[in-house]
């Protein structure tokens, strides 16, 4: 199968293509401390992240995404969770709950260098 059928494929199974963007993350709930994480994945509904911190599913979330050294602050709800990897960090997925203009033009400019 091409690349290009795999991304069709992806598109169609998920609503939009998962990208590879590795950045800075601070994850956490109101009135709570935050934890850090590394994103590896993101959408134009969502982010894929990794943690030292276990966050259990269905719980909101603010997230801080430092990209290019400019945060941008999102709300989202953690999907699903994995068990923690060879590098002693859980695999999560979180559903962007208030996706923004900014987040659109990032996932926008990396469908186009990829």
């Amino acid at each position: 199968m091409s690349q290009e059928s795999l991304k069709l494929s992806e598109m169609q199974r998920r609503g939009s293509l998962r990208l590879r963007l590795e950045e800075r993350v601070q994850i956490g709930q109101s009135g709570k401390q935050y934890c850090d994480a590394v994103s590896y994945d993101i959408s134009e509904s969502g982010i894929s992240v990794k943690s030292h911190d276990f966050i259990p599913e269905k719980t909101v979330v603010n997230i801080i995404l430092n990209h290019s050294n400019k945060p941008l602050n999102l709300e989202g709800i953690v999907a699903w969770v994995s068990g923690k990897n060879s590098s002693d960090q859980y695999k999560m997925g979180i559903k962007i709950t208030n996706p923004c203009g900014e987040l659109t033009n990032i996932y926008e400019y990396l469908l186009r260098i990829t």
